[in-house]
């Protein structure tokens, strides 16, 4: 059925090879809330235990409408993050912990982009015209 939902509404959609999963059949949408928020699609995969792999999620974002916020995760962490009550603090098989958060910004208040990728990057507003103000 999902698979027909997603040929009918999406029938030029590429794929690197023959969608095997779920997962795989979703995987050029992956990144757009639009197709959902249009109705056009009813399904969405779920893989929410990626961010307990730090060595390959490197970044999470999360959008928490319980709390109305908008998460910043890192990943490649080689310690545990005892404040982080969310996530299991065990290694996987790898030796990693979870991703820890770095940040949250309300819903309602979110940061400027240049501003915002500043937080990350240690430098000025990259949206800026000024060559001091940017990397």
């Amino acid at each position: 059925m999902a698979q027909t939902e997603v040929r009918r509404y999406f029938p030029d959609l590429e794929y690197r090879s023959d969608p095997k999963t779920f997962y795989d059949l979703h995987q050029p949408l992956q990144g757009s809330l639009k197709p959902y928020l249009d109705g056009r699609l009813m399904f969405m995969p779920d893989a929410s235990d990626f961010i307990n792999n730090s060595l390959h999620c490197e970044w999470a974002y999360i959008a928490n409408l319980d709390d109305n916020k908008f998460e910043v995760w890192k990943g490649l962490q080689s310690e545990p993050d005892l404040d982080n009550e969310r996530y299991p603090q065990e290694t996987d098989r790898t030796g990693h912990y979870p991703c820890t958060m770095l940040r949250a910004y309300d819903l309602e208040n979110l940061p400027e982009q240049g501003t915002y990728l500043s937080d990350y990057f240690f430098f000025r507003d990259l949206t800026s015209s000024r060559p001091e103000d940017r990397p």
